[in-house]
């Protein structure tokens, strides 16, 4: 039998998500997934195999809704050890989520000027990093709750920063300067600065963190090594 993208839109409709706060969860979620069965649709199923069932499944409502943020929330980042969730955005403000139980806000962390644009955690999960729009590059302590280190040194727009994954507490920020600076938390300015000629909007460093990768309006991704600062991959 064919189904009409307007009759399982029709069904679906009636499927509404409930608004749940910062701090309540969802019990039945059944209520929400689709099993495929023979009078229903199979293409609008998303197919899970199972090492023993094979079914064929699909969320279509949220588990949780955090709410807190003031504005667009722009990036949000899972911890490490998956117990945490960190948000940011527009409103300037960090916040801090349990994962576990009643998923609460934990913390709220201010100190930018303009809109996080980017946000990650480190290796170990004690410190946050994130980019802003002010311009600058911001380090966090998860433990004291406090910023420990304002990067200055960009002249426009950060939009994207990424800390090592191993090794020194470094991390890269790329700019609407077009740059890409790395930064050691040990020292105020700049250690490494990148001529990328156009915008930067996402930066990332290789696994052994000697190798930069950018990613920019020039439809490019761009490999840099610190000694030569040139790119070797375009």
């Amino acid at each position: 039998m064919e189904h009409s993208l307007a009759s399982m839109l029709a069904r679906y409709s009636e499927m509404k998500p409930k608004n749940y706060s910062s701090i309540q969860t969802i019990q039945d979620t059944n209520s929400y997934v689709l099993e495929s069965t023979g009078d229903r649709p199979q293409e609008d199923l998303l197919a899970l195999t199972g090492p023993e069932t094979q079914t064929q499944k699909r969320l279509f409502a949220p588990n949780v809704l955090l709410s807190g943020h003031q504005s667009e929330v722009y990036c949000a980042k899972f911890s490490p050890d998956g117990k945490q969730v960190a948000s940011a955005g527009f409103d300037k403000m960090i916040f801090l989520w349990d994962v576990y139980n009643e998923c609460k806000n934990t913390a709220t962390l201010k100190g930018h000027k303009n809109a996080i644009t980017e946000i990650n955690y480190s290796t170990d999960g004690t410190k946050l990093y994130t980019s802003s729009a002010d311009k600058t590059v911001g380090a966090w302590d998860l433990e004291a709750l406090k910023k420990i280190k304002k990067f200055t040194g960009h002249t426009s727009f950060v939009n994207s920063c990424a800390p090592a994954r191993r090794g020194l507490d470094i991390v890269v920020s790329g700019s609407d300067d077009a740059t890409a600076k790395v930064w050691d938390l040990r020292t105020k300015e700049a250690v490494h600065s990148l001529d990328c000629k156009y915008q930067v909007t996402a930066v990332l460093f290789n696994d052994t963190a000697e190798k930069v990768l950018t990613a920019g309006i020039d439809n490019q991704i761009k490999i840099w090594d610190f000694g030569i600062r040139i790119p070797l991959l375009v």
